[in-house]
């Protein structure tokens, strides 16, 4: 595969979940990286947390697509539960995401 093929597959449906999430006022970095997650988000401090929580985001172009071996492993090691990975395939997902990171 290309990388123009990568990038366009990349694009998809990806700015729109980045921007829920800035909207949501998160900070979003993309990773490139076989197996890591699509997105590492910051989340703004909460009444429930002094400090912004982070977690990350491997983005699906549906609900039909499976995670690479690579990606369970690293769904599975997840730097040993400190950071949580959530699966997402469109914006409106990131508010429930979002919702259970920050109460």
């Amino acid at each position: 595969m290309s990388l123009r093929r990568l990038n366009a597959r990349r694009d998809y449906c990806e700015e729109r979940i980045v921007r829920a999430c800035e909207e949501c006022g998160c900070t979003v970095y993309k990773i490139s990286s076989r197996g890591i997650p699509d997105l590492l988000v910051f989340a703004p401090k909460s009444p429930h947390h002094s400090r912004a929580r982070a977690f990350l985001i491997e983005v699906k172009r549906s609900s039909k697509s499976d995670l690479t071996p690579d990606q369970k492993k690293f769904h599975q090691d997840a730097w040993r539960g400190e950071w949580p990975v959530f699966v997402v395939w469109n914006g409106d997902d990131v508010l429930g995401i979002l919702n259970e990171v920050t109460r």
